[in-house]
């Protein structure tokens, strides 16, 4: 069956417990999935690990993982649809994330399992303007189709399905703000009262009239309790959109900034003066500062001419695993974590850290050792003990307690004698 998991309403995630780690990503159609909005797969080991490591207490909901690329400098968040991606140490990710993000395939990002706000405002700039021409009811429409995502980031270009077409929205601003300069603002739009603006399109459509252009003018409207949809009948969860308006402002053709109409001519005066904007990395630059704003041709990171020997040796350089592999040094980290037979991995027996390239034996001795179960007294192999609290009892031990419970404590005197007996180093 499905290792879905069901995303219920939980308490609040306790923001010193950091889960961080590095994983290979591929996109989704790579293993023949369509994704649709923010919603990425992950492999089912870390969903036990996730369940240890919160052990008792439940875990965040709705899950919200940070997606930091540190090559290109980007962040942004992301949900996750299920724990059923086909390979450990590969998430799949919506295609539209690899042009956000500027990720290659089997490129490695860094997850955290981080809290955010609630989102009450919004700000999207369509890229086009064949959605302002072709959606005639963006409210109802827009809430269907941002059912489909778990959270927002300012920044982000984010593909959105309306009427059966994809159209690229660019988020121009969130509320409420996180206030913090080295996060992007970002929030969750699950169970929330969202109001959306719409900013004119990126490119205006040069055959269209002048009306089609403009973004939709639509009264502000409450819509009282959950929006329905009109083919069902059905009540969407959680979020609704309230108002569907206008942005009263222009976006600098510079800095990509939304600046209030007043003040428009103004500024983009003064800003074209002093900036410039690099396609490349989606950044307003300063003039004075554009000869030493270079990209490298194989990461896109920006690097000053100084530098760039140095990043080609530290960042592309190749570099050897203790296990022998070679490799270029940006994907050493995530090779480490996920791939090398020679990381060290931890017994869910008896605790110990064991090479995996020796975990297979290490698990059929200590698997093999009994321990008493703590419902009924029976000894039982430590290896077949979650088959029998699952079929005696009725438990299914992954949801009841960190693993490490299940089974009898290991002395030290047993754990170093377990792995001598294998030929190995107690670490």
């Amino acid at each position: 069956g499905s290792a879905a998991v069901l995303l219920a309403s939980s308490p609040p995630m306790d923001p010193n417990r950091v889960v961080r780690f590095a994983m290979i990503c591929q996109p989704g159609s790579a293993v023949a999935r369509k994704l649709l909005g923010d919603k990425i797969l992950l492999p089912p080991k870390l969903l036990t690990g996730l369940l240890g490591r919160f052990g008792r207490d439940p875990l965040p909901s709705p899950m919200v993982f940070e997606l930091r690329n540190k090559r290109a400098r980007r962040i942004s968040h992301c949900g996750v649809l299920e724990f059923t991606a086909p390979q450990d140490g590969v998430a799949i990710l919506p295609d539209w994330m690899f042009e956000n993000l500027k990720l290659k395939p089997g490129e490695s990002l860094i997850f955290t399992l981080r809290p955010i706000p609630k989102l009450t405002s919004v700000t999207l700039q369509p890229l086009r303007a064949a959605f302002a021409r072709d959606v005639k009811q963006p409210e109802a429409e827009l809430t269907s189709a941002l059912e489909k995502y778990t959270c927002l980031t300012g920044g982000d270009s984010v593909k959105i399905p309306v009427s059966g077409k994809e159209y690229t929205f660019r988020v121009r601003k969130v509320l409420p703000s996180r206030g913090n300069r080295k996060l992007p603002n970002a929030g969750c739009i699950i169970n929330t009262d969202l109001k959306v603006e719409f900013m004119a399109p990126v490119h205006p459509d040069p055959q269209a009239d002048q009306e089609e252009t403009k973004a939709p003018k639509i009264e502000k409207k409450r819509i009282p309790g959950d929006v329905e949809t009109k083919l069902t009948g059905e009540r969407l969860s959680g979020m609704k959109i309230s108002d569907v308006k206008e942005a009263k402002g222009k976006m600098c053709s510079v800095c990509r900034k939304d600046i209030p109409l007043k003040s428009f001519a103004l500024h983009e005066m003064q800003c074209a003066r002093l900036n410039v904007w690099c396609d490349k990395c989606g950044a307003t630059i300063r003039r004075a500062d554009v000869p030493r704003h270079k990209h490298c041709e194989k990461c896109n990171a920006v690097v000053t001419p100084e530098q760039y020997e140095e990043h080609m040796l530290k960042v592309h350089g190749p570099v050897t695993c203790e296990c022998g592999a070679t490799m270029e040094a940006m994907r050493l980290e995530a090779h480490k974590s996920s791939e090398c037979p020679m990381r060290r991995v931890k017994c869910k027996y008896c605790g110990i850290l064991v090479v995996h390239l020796e975990l297979e034996p290490h698990l059929r001795l200590c698997g093999g050792k009994s321990c008493a179960c703590r419902v009924c007294g029976a000894e039982v192999p430590r290896r077949k003990l979650d088959a029998h609290l699952a079929a005696v009892h009725r438990i299914n031990p992954s949801l009841v307690q960190e693993s490490k419970e299940l089974y009898d404590p290991v002395s030290l005197d047993v754990a170093k004698a377990t792995a001598a007996s294998l030929g190995q180093q107690y670490r």
